[in-house]
């Protein structure tokens, strides 16, 4: 083979290193995922800083340990951006939500306890019924 066809056409030969080290920074401690993928804490650290690509058992365990979600942050970042939007999306509508029950909740007790002590509400009224007027009935 020429040197043409090894090269690669990619501006930055070591994106998928930095998008797995990438990756790896928002997984936790270097010492941690270490003990979770059985590798030195050099080697992670390195992979880390995207200097360099783990050897087969390395990425076999990086793979069992985190996943497809590894798989898509280094190979597909497209997928994971719009993953991320669509779940950032949902949250922001569910808080809309329970910020509309919650005000609708605190409206509804602030008038019922809006009321002055002595004062009856349309409830307590209807369930006592009419005024009383037995005041007469004695009467002949």
């Amino acid at each position: 083979m020429t040197d043409w066809t090894m090269q690669s056409d990619v501006e930055d030969p070591q994106i998928l290193s930095r998008r797995l080290g990438a990756f790896l920074k928002a997984q936790g401690p270097t010492k941690d995922i270490a003990r979770r993928i059985e590798a030195d804490e050099r080697t992670v650290e390195s992979m880390r800083a995207g200097r360099t690509w783990p050897i087969a058992r390395h990425w076999l365990r990086i793979w069992f340990e985190f996943g497809d979600d590894v798989l898509e942050a280094v190979f597909y970042p497209e997928r994971v951006e719009a993953r991320l939007a669509r779940e950032a999306e949902a949250r922001d509508e569910a808080r809309r939500q329970r910020i509309a029950s919650a005000s609708r909740v605190a409206v509804a007790k602030a008038f019922r306890m809006g009321r002055r002590a002595g004062e009856r509400s349309i409830e307590d009224a209807e369930e006592l019924g009419p005024p009383n007027l037995d005041l007469f009935e004695d009467r002949p």
